[in-house]
């Protein structure tokens, strides 16, 4: 399977059952390519921010990932009037094209917006006054879209109230110099780009949140070290030290005897115990239970009334005081017994970049 920046070629590849021998690609595929040869992730290279800088609160590590979850996870509805995929040039004379696999109707994940700043809220209310929804024209801010670029989506994540280009983040963060340093809500910078960095893999990756012209969103991605020659590891000044790394899998909720039964894992080293999340929305979410309550891996609850999903946190004292990790993954659980079927049908495109 061979990728090219606007579609995928498939070849077949004769004379794998004959001993020693040596299959080669065709000379015209036999070159080494990568993605990024073909699509900038450089950010606008805007000015440096004004206003009261180096004041900004300190940010907890765990707030600031689940921060960039929520830019991840967000849903929302678009228009038609939100949607350009062709370019359309606004009020002001600025091209605005947003991304192709933006839909009329439900979608997730903030879109890539040159220059973009906008908080969830922003994004909201400015989608109702039908701006469009990102822009990946790489040439002028458009003051009719909303959405986020790199720096955008990692100074939102530190909670900083200005928008601290790429350039500037050096002046209020600290080269860690070494990877083995690097904490979740650290930054993987280089001038041009900025990756958010959230744990490792189990072989070893660095799993990151970005907004990029990869698929022109804020998602996870993963990366090998070796992957980040130009980049290096970097640490707000403003984020706190301390950070409980648990990692915690959600492995059922179902319903048991008119219960509903939970069930996880995770490393118990040090904990005090577990917090207990619901949504009804997949927005608001309740605590239903802490960890002076919850110390084991396994909880029976009531049943609910109407679909209601659930995520866990683990709770542990560092320094004297408590912890509480990123979330697990979600999982729900109906009341309602249904003997429905659901044909679930997956749109596979290949986006043209250029």
């Amino acid at each position: 399977l061979i990728s090219y920046p606007d579609h995928l070629s498939v070849l077949k590849v004769s004379g794998l059952n004959e001993n020693n021998s040596l299959i080669s690609y065709p000379v015209e595929y036999n070159k080494y390519l990568h993605y990024n040869d073909f699509v900038t992730t450089d950010e606008i290279q805007s000015e440096v921010p004004s206003g009261s800088l180096g004041t900004e609160a300190t940010v907890s590590r765990v707030a600031t990932i689940k921060t960039a979850d929520t830019f991840v996870s967000f849903k929302y509805i678009c228009k038609a009037s939100n949607l350009a995929p062709n370019g359309i040039t606004d009020p002001n004379g600025d091209v605005v094209k947003t991304p192709n696999w933006l839909m009329v109707g439900w979608n997730a994940r903030i879109p890539y917006m040159w220059g973009g700043f906008s908080s969830l809220a922003q994004f909201q209310s400015g989608l109702a006054a039908n701006k469009y929804a990102g822009d990946i024209h790489t040439t002028g801010v458009s003051s009719f879209a909303v959405g986020l670029d790199c720096s955008g989506f990692v100074s939102k994540c530190w909670g900083l109230s200005y928008h601290a280009s790429t350039s500037y983040m050096p002046n209020i963060s600290t080269n860690l110099n070494d990877w083995s340093l690097i904490k979740a809500g650290d930054a993987i910078l280089k001038t041009g780009h900025v990756r958010l960095y959230l744990n490792r893999t189990q072989n070893g990756a660095l799993r990151i949140a970005e907004a990029t012209s990869r698929n022109w969103a804020v998602d996870y991605y993963s990366y090998a070290i070796s992957d980040l020659g130009a980049y290096g590891p970097f640490k707000y000044n403003n984020m706190e030290n301390e950070f409980n790394e648990k990692i915690i899998t959600l492995n059922y909720c179902i319903k048991e005897n008119n219960k509903v039964h939970l069930n996880w894992e995770c490393d118990t080293t040090g904990l005090i115990g577990y917090r207990l999340y619901k949504t009804l929305n997949g927005k608001t979410w309740n605590l239903v239970s802490d960890e002076n309550v919850l110390k084991l891996k396994d909880v029976l609850l009531d049943l609910p009334t109407e679909p209601t999903f659930y995520r866990v946190s683990a709770v542990k004292t560092i320094s004297s005081a408590n912890y509480e990790s990123n979330w697990s993954n979600i999982l729900g659980v109906s009341p309602v017994e249904s003997t429905k079927r659901y044909l679930i049908k997956v749109k596979f495109s290949i986006n043209n970049h250029q």
